[in-house]
């Protein structure tokens, strides 16, 4: 479909009219990644990863929801929301989601620290919404055939073929 933000509101009616009804959420985080990527990168891969999905399907991509929990990583520098209010935002979300005839909806998680406020979430939001609406929580990393790592091989990667915004003379290892 395209990309939400960039769209008008006559234009998207009709689009919802006449595509599938199937909406993207990723969530992201805003937290340190070691002194070569950016507080953005959990944030930049899924949002790469959401829009590839979209594209290649014809889903409604939403905007990233750049903040998640990222409490962990104090001292270092993070901005983080509470778990429930990560939670309560994507209920919404899916809420209005289904008010605007969007019945299917896939959350595409970037950031490890988001997992217990996505776990069953599909459940809640199906109660809630009395089975009007399904929800696919996902993590995009549970689809690749390497190790989760925080700013390690992986994310650097993938940031790589992402960005120009590394700084492979700053990284370190371990």
């Amino acid at each position: 479909m395209a990309d939400i933000k960039t769209q008008f509101d006559p234009i998207l009616r009709n689009l919802i009219k006449s595509k599938k009804r199937i909406a993207v959420i990723p969530i992201g985080s805003i937290e340190q990644h070691g002194p070569h990527l950016p507080i953005s990168t959990d944030s930049d891969i899924v949002s790469k990863v959401a829009e590839k999905l979209s594209d290649k399907n014809g889903y409604l991509l939403l905007p990233t929801i750049t903040y998640g929990i990222s409490f962990e990583h104090a001292p270092f520098f993070n901005l983080s929301i509470k778990e429930s209010t990560l939670r309560t935002i994507l209920i919404d979300l899916c809420t209005s989601l289904l008010e605007n005839n969007i019945k299917t909806i896939f959350i595409i998680n970037g950031h490890h620290g988001n997992l217990k406020s996505i776990k069953n979430i599909d459940l809640k939001i199906m109660k809630i919404l009395k089975n009007k609406v399904k929800v696919f929580p996902l993590s995009y990393w549970h689809f690749m055939n390497r190790d989760f790592d925080h700013a390690g091989f992986v994310e650097t990667s993938l940031m790589l073929a992402i960005s120009k915004n590394v700084k492979m003379k700053l990284a370190k290892k371990d």
